[in-house]
């Protein structure tokens, strides 16, 4: 076998990474969002006064 071959599992790998990252990007960002809401909802009752 020449070193110059590459196996056919081998850009599994990086389109495992990509396919996490692409999964893990807007999980992230709904996280951050929501985050933001929880701690600007004492704010914003505050500010609407609700009965």
């Amino acid at each position: 076998m020449s070193s110059a071959q590459t196996t056919p599992g081998a850009h599994t790998g990086a389109r495992a990474w990509l396919g996490l990252a692409v999964l893990v990007l807007p999980a992230m960002l709904l996280f951050m969002m929501l985050t933001v809401l929880f701690l600007a909802i004492p704010q914003l009752a505050a500010d609407l006064k609700p009965s």
